[in-house]
């Protein structure tokens, strides 16, 4: 395992990377969204405030069907990320060795910031279209928030799992009552026997649960 971390490191990992600033970039790109669009909110109305469970929902699905789909079934239009996620990310970090030597190893954790952007540039005009035709500017609006606290949620849980948090945020977020439990449904995850199939949402198991893909231990032999 240490001897393919080392190559992987040496053949990926970009010269002077950081993953404080990573991960820094990314909260500040989420924080920036929310404020954006919370100054623009105008009387939002109790049905309108809906919008916030129900872009939990969508994006709990959204997250187990790519993590599902696109991350381990290979296709060739998503044969990136296939690779980057089945082929590099699991082989990286695997059920014997889910913590990262330091915060270089970060890298081998989080998505690209472009990504992220990408998915924003992507998802607001079709929101804003289909809000200004169908719905009204505060669910446009509370939808961007919400798709922003999503991707930072999901890196948040997917770093917690690996340990791969600042020391102050990591014992945060140790603290909450069902911490271990979503740490443990992660690494059961990772188990080989497993990953192509069980346990596929990084945050809360919602759609795990309601397909059909929760597992809480380990199958029998």
């Amino acid at each position: 395992m240490e001897q393919y971390r080392a190559v992987a490191r040496g053949k990926l990992l970009p010269q002077g990377y950081s993953g404080y600033w990573h991960l820094g970039q990314l909260f500040a790109f989420c924080g920036l969204v929310c404020i954006v669009c919370i100054a623009w909110l105008e009387k939002v109305s109790p049905i309108e405030w809906l919008t916030i469970p129900l872009m939990l929902f969508i994006g709990n699905g959204y997250e187990y069907a790519l993590h599902r789909y696109p991350g381990h079934l290979r296709s060739k239009l998503f044969s990136w990320f296939f690779k980057s996620h089945t082929g590099l990310h699991h082989r990286f970090y695997t059920y014997d060795h889910m913590k990262p030597a330091d915060s270089r190893d970060w890298y081998f954790t989080l998505f690209p910031n472009r990504v992220y952007v990408s998915v924003v540039v992507l998802f607001a005009p079709i929101a804003c279209t289909i809000c200004s035709l169908f719905l009204t500017t505060n669910v446009f609006l509370l939808s961007m928030i919400m798709a922003a606290v999503n991707m930072a949620v999901y890196e948040l849980f997917h770093s917690f799992h690996h340990c791969s948090l600042p020391s102050s945020l990591q014992l945060l977020m140790d603290a909450l009552p069902w911490a271990e439990l979503l740490r443990r449904h992660h690494r059961l995850h990772h188990h080989p026997r497993l990953m192509m199939k069980k346990n596929f949402n990084i945050t809360f198991p919602i759609f795990d649960w309601v397909v059909g893909t929760l597992v809480t231990s380990l199958p029998s032999q």
